[in-house]
């Protein structure tokens, strides 16, 4: 994969924050507050939609926007909406995600707080979220997506004389264009886009239906990774040392890896560890996986252990990579 501000000079690729995206929607929703400019009709489309999604009925052009602000009550994007004919307000949240995902019920949070706010008064709150990549988690039914596939062929499908517009439509047709090209990008890639690993996660949990084995992606001091299959109830020897087990796969500072983890029971002896790791180890040599070492460290209560490590080849892609993958996830259930 080319090294793409060698090629072209777009300032999203290194405007990489979930910030910059939060400047560039703010810039784009107060486009409709400038009628006479090229990204008017744009920014009419896009809050057109949001409130449309939200009740038909509603229409852009009967409201003024009366506040844009940026993490207003630590909500990303706040909009504020006042009718022109009744001045009745309408509050929009607008959760923006690039590299994480809606977590610990955010969006239904942050709607309770501007309940409180003295200028609503019970009016009308509209939550959304957007995502340019591929989103793993369940959302809430009442609150309005907008993805990649939605604002290219709405809003960034024309060819406006204003280089933000352009350079920010040339970063999603690049996104959607990884995303078509998944299979054939070798895992020595991953590293350099990460939205990769959202795009691989999305793909896997399409048929899988077990909550606790689908895929998700984990940031963790700059690294990515991908947890899944965790399972809780164990058996034999795994049940007496771990409270759970689950796979992970690591591609990162070019280590390529599936690992089998735990979380420890209770504290034990490097013994009783190393007893698991072999047989598991023995199974995985003979399904021709190649296991590599470790450093062992003291167990102690509800740690997280490498239970094995599987090396992966650099060029894999997504085909090898799953036919791996089902190996490991047969040699786990064959454990347990």
């Amino acid at each position: 994969m080319k090294e793409d501000y060698k090629t072209r000079n777009n300032i999203f690729y290194f405007a990489t924050k979930e910030l910059s995206q939060d400047a560039l929607l703010c810039w784009l929703i107060n486009g409709y507050n400038f009628k006479d400019e090229e990204l008017y009709p744009k920014s009419k489309t896009l809050l057109d939609h949001i409130l449309k999604s939200y009740n038909h009925d509603l229409n852009i052009e009967d409201y003024n926007i009366l506040k844009i602000e940026r993490q207003f009550c630590h909500i990303d994007i706040y909009v504020l909406l006042e009718n022109k004919k009744n001045e009745e307000k309408i509050g929009i949240i607008i959760e923006d995600k690039k590299l994480t995902s809606e977590h610990d019920n955010q969006i239904a949070n942050y709607k309770e707080k501007l309940k409180k706010l003295k200028e609503f008064n019970g009016k009308e709150i509209i939550t959304v979220y957007y995502k340019p990549y591929e989103e793993i988690n369940e959302l809430q039914k009442d609150v309005i997506k907008i993805d990649r596939q939605y604002m290219l062929k709405n809003i960034f499908n024309s060819f406006l004389n204003n280089q933000i517009y352009l350079d920010y439509k040339v970063y999603l047709e690049e996104i959607e264009e990884i995303y078509q090209n998944l299979e054939s990008i070798p895992i020595c890639e991953w590293e350099k886009r990460k939205e990769i690993y959202y795009m691989f996660a999305k793909k896997y949990n399409q048929n899988i239906k077990d909550s606790d084995k689908k895929m998700k992606v984990v940031q963790f001091n700059g690294s990515t990774f991908i947890d899944w299959y965790e399972i809780n109830k164990l058996s034999g020897e795994l049940s007496t040392i771990f409270k759970k087990v689950y796979l992970s796969l690591n591609i990162n500072y070019e280590k390529y890896e599936l690992r089998i983890r735990g979380i420890a029971q209770k504290e034990c002896s490097r013994q009783a560890r190393e007893k698991v790791e072999q047989q598991i180890s023995n199974l995985c040599n003979e399904e021709n996986l190649k296991t590599s070492s470790f450093s062992y460290r003291k167990i102690k209560e509800n740690s997280n252990i490498f239970i094995a490590k599987i090396n992966l080849i650099p060029e894999d892609k997504c085909k090898e990579l799953l036919e791996k993958i089902k190996i490991l996830e047969s040699i786990l259930n064959s454990i347990i």
